[in-house]
């Protein structure tokens, strides 16, 4: 199954990209990475959430289906591996 991106990674990916990040001081990029692994939690967290809630309006049984941990670890975790390696 082919991963997606979510909006914080594209965000992410235009902002290191960008000619004024290559300026940023070490401590600042710093920064701004464990904000966007902080983001990037709670972005799980909200798909997560969502899918729990689809299923349940569909009336289905959550235990028929994948957990939401599975869903997104299929979904968007490969993405997740490829972005951190990237900022290292």
């Amino acid at each position: 199954m082919k991963t997606k991106e979510t909006a914080l990674d594209i965000l992410f990916d235009e902002i290191k990209r960008g000619k004024v990040f290559m300026m940023l001081p070490d401590p600042m990029f710093a920064w701004l990475e464990i904000v966007y692994n902080k983001a990037k939690e709670i972005e799980k967290n909200q798909i997560k959430d969502a899918y729990k809630n689809g299923a349940l309006t569909e009336f289905l049984k959550i235990s028929e289906l994948k957990d939401s941990e599975q869903y997104y670890n299929e979904t968007y975790n490969q993405q997740d591996n490829e972005s951190n390696s990237n900022r290292d």
